[in-house]
Order: C-alpha cells, then structure tokens, then sequence
C-alpha cells in the first residue's frame, strides 16, 4: 500500500512520461485527482458499504466468496498512504508583495501560491491565464487602465466552485499617463500571389 504516488519520483522508464509527469500543471492536477480520491470514493463510509452490500448480496444467492475485510483494510491503507503524501503538498492561497502599491508601468506581473484544490485563478471574477512554476506557484501578468486599478485575485475548482480561503485583493495605482492603442498599433497585410506585384 506504499508503492510511491509521486509524479515526480515514481518508477518510469520512458522519457516522455517523465517530462509529462515533470510539468507543474500535470502534477497539479495529479495531486488534485489524488485527494478528490481520498475525499470520495475511497472514504470508508462509501466503499465499506458498497462492498458489504455486494458480499452481502452475492452470499444471499448462496454463492462462495470472501468476506471484503482483507480488501477493505488495503483500501484504508492505500488512503492514509495517500493521505500522508498529500500533507506534503498542503499549501495556502497567498499572492505575494505589498497588498497596496504605485507603478508607472501599465504592465505588471504579480505572483502567488495556490492549494492542489485550485485549478484556475480568477482576477476580477475572469478566468485569468497563469504560469504554473511549481506545484504551489504561479505568475501572471496584468494589463492596468488608468488610475486606481482593483484586482481581486481567487481560485476555484475544477467544477467552478470557489476554493475555501483563496482570494486576496491588490490595490494597484498606475501613475502614468494611459498609452493610446493607436500608436502602438500595427496592421500588416501580406497577399498571397498578387495580380499585380
């Protein structure tokens, strides 16, 4: 019941899987998976009483099988196996720096640390693009308008659900003036095989 769960350290011989298995979103989502396991199906509670129910019913009809009891205490093991792993990878919602600050830069990056329960965060209730660094990490940059700029930066879960203890607010004041689209705009048009070159 201890065969290691790791991505990052479990036995495997192919190089691309090791990569795979290196990248700090897929091991996000692994650990994720991992205690969305311990915290459902393999509850004692759930599995005790679907398997009695069926030794149960099997016994009824007169058939010849085990007592679930041996694959039962497996199970537990296995949970509290996963359990254990899983307190190495308990971090808070955090984002990091001063609450409150002043740029004349209209774009800044911003950084932070997130639970495994966390699969997006949102700034200003928008999904928001990040960088996964590590399996506790993540950057973003941010776009500022003129002003005082408000992010209210929180994390959901896979099915949407906000996260228990995961939202932070920055109160950003971009002191410059506000750039106009037009001059930093730039169009190019290449046509393919012209009539007239």
């Amino acid at each position: 019941p201890t065969t290691d769960l790791s991505p990052a350290s479990m036995p495997i011989n192919d190089g691309v899987m090791r990569t795979f298995l290196s990248f700090p979103p897929i091991q996000r989502a692994w650990w994720r998976a991992l205690q969305d396991a311990v915290n459902g199906p393999l509850l004692d509670a759930n599995v005790s009483a679907m398997m009695n129910a069926k030794y149960q019913g099997l016994a009824a009809a007169g058939l010849a099988v085990s007592d679930p009891s041996g694959p039962l205490a497996y199970i537990a093991s296995r949970r509290a196996y996963i359990q254990s792993l899983l307190a190495n990878y308990s971090f808070s919602f955090a984002v990091n720096g001063p609450v409150s600050f002043s740029t004349n830069r209209n774009y800044i990056a911003i950084s932070g640390t997130a639970p495994i329960a966390v699969s997006t965060i949102l700034i200003n209730g928008v999904p928001f693009p990040v960088t996964w660094t590590s399996v506790s990490s993540w950057t973003a940059t941010v776009a500022l308008t003129g002003g005082l700029n408000v992010l209210n930066i929180s994390g959901c879960a896979p099915a949407g659900n906000p996260v228990a203890n995961s939202a932070a607010t920055l109160t950003v004041t971009y002191t410059s003036s506000t750039d106009s689209a037009r001059d930093h705009l730039v169009i190019n048009e290449i046509m393919y095989n012209p009539a007239i070159p």
